[in-house]
């Protein structure tokens, strides 16, 4: 074995930590041997093979194109410039955190947060009934889009749906404050309810689902301005 050449000798195909490695030492003008442990001893060890997976322990930085056959899984934050779906050519560059709007493209994410203030706000079906005064004995309605009141009532029964929103601007002169109530002359009902016994403005209901089959909406101040509002 003394006169071959280390091409010559047999392949190793694995190495053990405990094997001899040849190492020309220069310092010295002489050849030298090393084990496996002691000559990886101090080098960076941020990635690991385990057989099954490629650990890394530290950040790593990808200088170009890294394309992943399976999935992706993380425990801790990704941050991103943008992300590319290769199949569709859709790149997502921002999260949206709420107020989705119609003019934002595809390459904004929204959150689930952004998606339940959009049901929530945007989706929510809104009416708007204008409420002026007949002396003090009615409330007049009438609606801009003249759907509900083609032309003005006075003092309506109103029939409104669960999960709606209906504005009730108060336009009567300032001496009729708007009151949503359990029943005539009973205790204000003020679930989903904003500005309710407003003189003046806007009483904004926000019906819940919770809300009773029969509420009443009643000037505080003239018993006979109101009616019955039947909820479904």
């Amino acid at each position: 074995m003394a006169d071959i050449k280390i091409s010559e000798l047999p392949l190793l195909t694995n190495v053990e930590d405990s094997d001899f490695l040849v190492v020309n030492d220069v310092s010295s003008a002489t050849t030298k041997k090393i084990t496996r442990e002691r000559f990886l001893f101090g080098l960076p060890s941020n990635v690991i093979d385990s057989g099954a997976n490629i650990i890394v322990s530290q950040d790593a930085t990808i200088n170009n194109d890294l394309i992943v056959g399976g999935d992706i899984d993380a425990t801790g934050d990704i941050s991103f410039g943008s992300l590319t779906d290769v199949v569709g050519g859709i790149i997502v560059n921002r999260f949206i955190g709420s107020g989705i709007q119609n003019h934002d493209s595809n390459g904004a994410l929204p959150t689930s947060a952004a998606v339940i203030d959009y049901i929530t706000n945007s989706l929510t079906v809104n009416y708007k009934f204008t409420l002026g005064v007949s002396g003090t004995d009615h409330y007049t309605f009438s609606d801009s889009d003249n759907i509900w009141f083609p032309t003005t009532e006075d003092d309506p029964v109103l029939y409104l749906r669960r999960g709606e929103v209906y504005t009730l601007v108060n336009n009567s002169g300032g001496g009729h404050p708007l009151q949503i109530r359990v029943s005539a002359g009973g205790a204000a009902y003020n679930t989903g309810v904003t500005n309710n016994g407003a003189a003046t403005g806007n009483v904004v209901f926000k019906i819940p689902m919770s809300a009773p089959a029969t509420l009443y909406y009643q000037c505080t101040n003239h018993a006979a301005m109101g009616n019955t509002i039947n909820i479904v």
